[in-house]
């Protein structure tokens, strides 16, 4: 036998036909590119799946790229190859420039196909993701990959999760051929295709498309299927192997080696050939379809699957003299190439030698924002020098900066460990603690290790030291809420910074940021615009001397809805500076619910709706703000599922389940189940300025579907705890007097938020112009200008909002007074069904009637009441107008 070639035309393609007309079908929502995820284990034909259905779909533009197996990934790789080697590297080199890129290699229908994304890099990930977002209406994404056990906060794991949660995203997943998919090969081969050959073929090959292509090549058309089939694919390679001269056979295992697309120059290294010698080689082996070569100048097998097998029917010894004579010219040629060093070192055997090129990578990675590729060298240098100071601190680092707080906690306990004995480092440790154990939502053991921070810093002398600790400090009681604190310790770490001088710059300009990130939770008027000035000065001061996680932090910190900040240059720019920094944390997670901020900025529906449709349950402030949207235009079950998937305790300690069981108790309630939930949630909401936060956010955004609906209570208790020294207090002010009935004091205090406040978003903002009306109507004052302004804010954002605001009347329960004796008998039935939750379906069978008929009495009730959705009736049925409408 040969072992195959890329050209595969002649072999069968059976047991895939449902899977081709799935992938070429793919249905698209008009609104984004059709996406489809194949999964399957190796061998089981991707690849030859993909290729099929874009043969069959007829387009003239593929995009296609492959992602490669390394310990340590390099960033944009993927990227890179889809691009091609004729890209050239001008343009923008950001994550959203590169994913412009790949838009643009598309000439009409087109397919961007990703494959292997399991060894794909963060930065990769990261692009495609955008490209999925934004990719021509008229193309297809194809994403392959194998499911392959992984840590949540993977990158790849994390990707995955994410795009297989978006909306119209479709998702194939390829199993082994069975028994009758094996028998049609057979017989589309031309082999017999008796019980004994196709069970023989089943069960060595476990139905591995690949393995019987294979398999059934080693044996002649003249052989025994059940007695001739070698065991495993490496048997059926290997005598053809040792059957090519001594030459070439030594080039076909240094390519098995060396994995898939190896280049000419590493090859003539592991070889150790002149390069005339191997190219004749190559050209023999490349002829008899040993070997492709699958990019210009690289060579490789036809899949993975049979490099792995030719390796591994090699010695370790031959592995190791092929790696070291590789490490041995990169070396001598004094290679910058980072993998190759450190991956090449390792598998020669080199064990100091990678581990001492692994640590000095971690570090370049590090400085130069590879956050991800840090860490993955840091870990690999920790093997060897598992005690050193500066890689542990690498890994924490750069595992906070990417998300995974689980991955650098580990790293952290050892680091710990280490310092126990220096306060001045061990200060440096516990802030780490601090840090990462708020981030996972353990607020107590938070506050704990902050406890024993200041213990420690309080040991301290003036220094560099104790103006980081301070400095750390003033963070924490930032993050928690204790703004008054916060500003307290920042202005020692302030003084302390100013007395050391240059050396404590880093720590200086943190604690500046601290200071007026607080400054801007606690005060108003001018002291919130001077803080909000010198975020972005300080923003500007840490990018200029490349402390841009610093820069990240005050840009992050910018409340970009002030009205001295231009929102979508600010959100770009948080983007643009994350990315540089490798803080994925804010280049991601903070992007996505920044650029969605931007959209309820503009008041822009269409925008918001994508961003929703795309988040998956780890975006807990774009799913959440998506389910406010959804009881807003009354779809309580839409606002239910994007709330249902969301963990317990959400990532960030900001969004804990006080936000998922809001959505619940408000969605009861505007579904006229009472206001028993809503009293229950409030009352157990837990005392703290994170939760409360989450809570009045919510509820401020839905003002008009709760007052008046029994919780006016349980509301004035909620605002009545919270502390008057907030952000938004001119709005929190107003909807404290309204509560208490004091429209007078009200009125007065939207008028603030509205001119001075920052609640510039879609939701708060109509929300304060209808609560003008309210207040107005009580102080018989105008109603209907404050009306037309709130109409002005939602023009551009379609929904039961926007149309009763057109409409003229308020949004919001409707009164009994103003619909007293309009419904029918039936029609007050089926109001009383919809109040209890009952779909039309469920008030069909209750009423022995129609779903169409019951049906057509919702409609009726909704257009007497002038009501857009079924939440209304059940607000206003909870409220007493049915026994208003009755009597």
């Amino acid at each position: 036998m040969a072992v195959r070639s890329g050209h595969d035309d002649d072999r069968p393609f059976v047991g895939r036909h449902r899977e081709l007309e799935a992938l070429i079908h793919e249905p698209g929502d008009g609104r984004s590119a059709r996406t489809v995820v194949v999964a399957g284990e190796a061998g089981l034909g991707k690849t030859r799946l993909v290729d099929r259905a874009i043969d069959a779909s007829g387009v003239s533009c593929v995009v296609r790229g492959f992602a490669v197996p390394r310990s340590t990934p390099i960033p944009l790789e993927l990227v890179w190859s889809a691009l091609g080697p004729d890209a050239g590297a001008d343009g923008e080199i950001t994550h959203r420039g590169l994913a412009e890129r790949l838009r643009n290699r598309a000439d009409g229908p087109s397919w961007f196909v990703f494959e292997d994304v399991h060894w794909a890099d963060a930065d990769s990930l990261d692009v495609i993701e955008r490209l999925i977002s934004a990719a021509p209406l008229d193309s297809m994404v194809v994403v392959t990959h194998r499911p392959i056990g992984r840590r949540a906060d993977d990158p790849v794991a994390a990707f995955l999760q994410r795009i297989s949660r978006r909306p119209h995203v479709g998702h194939l997943r390829l199993e082994p051929l069975g028994r009758g998919d094996v028998q049609s090969y057979l017989v589309a081969s031309g082999r017999r295709a008796d019980i004994a050959a196709i069970d023989a073929l089943v069960q060595r090959t476990g139905g591995n498309a690949l393995l019987v292509t294979e398999l059934l090549a080693a044996v002649d058309d003249a052989g025994d299927l059940a007695n001739d089939l070698p065991w495993t694919l490496s048997e059926s390679l290997r005598p053809e192997i040792d059957r090519l001269p001594e030459d070439d056979r030594r080039v076909v295992e240094a390519v098995a080696v060396l994995g898939s697309d190896v280049p000419f120059e590493k090859l003539l290294a592991g070889v150790g050939y002149v390069e005339s010698d191997l190219e004749h080689c190559l050209v023999r082996l490349v002829g008899d379809g040993v070997l492709v070569e699958s990019s210009a100048d690289s060579f490789s097998f036809r899949h993975d699957l049979v490099r792995e097998a030719v390796a591994e029917g090699l010695f370790a010894r031959q592995h190791r003299r092929v790696h070291a004579a590789v490490h041995d010219a990169l070396v001598a040629a004094g290679s910058d190439d980072d993998v190759a060093l450190v991956s090449h070192a390792a598998a020669a055997g080199r064990t100091e030698a990678a581990a001492d090129a692994a640590r000095a990578a971690a570090r370049r990675a590090f400085d130069e924002g590879r956050s991800q590729q840090a860490l993955a060298f840091a870990e690999q240098a920790l093997d060897v020098h598992e005690d050193d100071l500066e890689l542990l601190e690498i890994a924490v680092t750069a595992g906070w900066m990417t998300g995974q707080e689980r991955c650098a906690l580990e790293h952290l306990d050892h680091w710990s460990s280490l310092t126990s004995g220096d306060p001045s480092r061990h200060a440096a440790v516990l802030h780490h603690f601090v840090r990462l154990t708020w981030e996972i939502s353990d607020c107590d053991r938070s506050d704990r290790y902050a406890d024993e921070l200041e213990r420690t810093v309080n040991l301290l002398d003036d220094g560099v030291a104790r103006a980081q600790g301070l400095a750390d400090l003033a963070q924490h009681h930032m993050l928690v809420g204790r703004q008054a604190e916060a500003i307290d310790v920042a202005e020692r770490a302030i003084e302390v910074a100013e007395r050391v001088g240059p050396p404590a710059a880093s720590a200086l300009l943190q604690a500046r940021a601290e200071r007026a990130s607080a400054t801007i939770g606690s005060s108003g008027g001018d002291a919130r615009t001077a803080a909000v000035a010198e975020l972005l000065t300080i923003a500007d001061e840490a990018e200029q001397s490349d402390q841009l996680i610093i820069a990240s932090r005050a840009l992050f910190n910018t409340p970009f809805q002030h009205p001295s900040v231009d929102a979508r240059r600010h959100v770009d720019r948080l983007r643009r500076i994350g990315d540089r920094a490798g803080m994925w944390i804010v280049a991601e997670d903070a992007h996505r619910f920044a650029t969605l901020s931007v959209a309820m900025l503009d008041g822009d529906r269409e925008v918001f709706d994508n961003l929703v449709e795309a988040a998956g349950p780890g975006d807990a402030k774009v799913r959440l703000t998506g389910a406010m949207a959804a009881i807003d235009d009354g779809d309580v079950e839409r606002a239910r599922a994007l709330a249902a998937d969301l963990p317990v305790r959400a990532r960030s300690a900001r969004y804990t389940a006080a936000w998922k069981d809001g959505v619940e108790a408000i969605a009861d309630l505007v579904s006229g189940a009472g206001p028993d939930r809503f009293d229950t949630w409030v009352r157990e909401l837990p005392h703290g300025h994170l939760a409360d936060d989450a809570a009045l956010t919510l509820t401020s955004s839905l003002l008009h579907l709760l007052v008046g609906t029994g919780v006016d209570d349980a509301m004035g208790t909620l605002y009545g705890r919270v502390a008057v020294d907030r952000s938004y207090e001119p709005m929190f002010h107003g909807i404290r007097a309204e509560l208490r009935g004091d429209a007078a004091t009200a009125d007065r205090h939207y008028a603030d938020a509205i001119e001075h406040g920052m609640c510039r978003g879609v939701f708060q903002m109509s929300e304060l112009w209808m609560a003008r009306s309210r207040t107005a109507g009580r102080l018989d004052g105008d109603v209907d200008a404050p009306m037309a302004e709130a109409a002005a804010v939602v023009a551009n954002w379609p929904g039961a909002r926007r149309d009763k605001l057109i409409g003229g009347s308020t949004p919001g329960p409707a009164s009994a007074e103003t619909v007293s004796g309009v419904l029918t008998r039936r029609e007050r039935e089926v109001a009383a069904l919809v109040q209890r939750g009952l779909t039309n379906g469920g008030i069909a069978e209750e009423l022995y009637i129609s779903t169409k008929t019951a049906s057509v009495h919702v409609s009726n009730i909704l257009s007497k009441l002038q009501m857009s959705s079924r939440a209304e009736i059940a607000a206003w049925a909870a409220s007493g107008g049915l026994s208003a409408d009755a009597a």
